[in-house]
């Protein structure tokens, strides 16, 4: 089962040739009555009850199922909450794609879970970034970075954070403040060559661990 923060909220979509059903901002709990009681009223339709294994697995709020025009999914989101909504800030990834106005603030800084993220690509601030590196270094269980074949994007692990909306799964380099001297930027490379090994030693044990089938 995914580890979710307690104000997570539930959408159930169903759709099917007899009947359509949506149901949002619903608990785990009540996303799961839910589903029981659509699949314990409608017993004779073959796509509800084909789909409901996938639906109510460890995934759950996770899972979409789709076939011939028939819809079965729940979706696990975080109700949007945007720490300040003031365009403070234009972002790389808008300048290089030729989106940017010049000399206007376009972007802002939206709290997704326990991160700052840009508005605009979705990276973690620079402050949430080290933070979490000094998190993987200091051994905080289910955190880690991952260098990726791109030198300005590095993925981040957090816990409670299976996907973008629930806070920052990436960091671009863009987003790194400007004017750092050498010696300021020799640290943070330090900083996160060892948030990377240790991140990478521990994915190395847990594959050792499922490969010989140990607990």
């Amino acid at each position: 089962m995914i580890s979710l923060p307690s104000n997570t909220k539930f959408k159930v979509k169903i759709k099917t040739a007899n009947f359509k059903i949506e149901f949002k901002d619903a608990t785990r709990e009540q996303a799961e009555k839910i589903v029981d009681g659509i699949v314990a009223l409608f017993v004779e339709d073959k796509f509800v009850q084909e789909s409901y294994d996938s639906i109510k697995g460890n995934n759950f709020g996770f899972c979409s199922i789709s076939n011939s025009g028939n819809e079965f999914s729940v979706s696990a989101y975080l109700p949007e909450h945007v720490v300040n909504k003031e365009k403070t800030i234009s972002c790389g990834s808008r300048i290089s794609q030729g989106r940017a106005t010049a000399g206007v603030n376009e972007d802002c800084w939206e709290q997704r879970g326990p991160n700052k993220c840009c508005s605009y690509c979705g990276s973690a601030s620079f402050e949430d970034f080290m933070s979490i590196a000094d998190k993987v270094i200091a051994g905080e269980k289910d955190y880690g970075i991952e260098k990726t074949d791109k030198g300005y994007k590095f993925y981040i692990q957090q816990p409670q954070v299976p996907n973008a909306g629930f806070g920052a799964i990436k960091f671009y380099t863009w987003h790194a403040p400007e004017g750092l001297s050498k010696e300021e930027l020799k640290l943070i490379n330090e900083k996160l060559h060892k948030a990377i090994t240790i991140t990478h030693e521990k994915f190395m044990k847990r594959l050792t661990k499922t490969i010989n089938n140990e607990t």
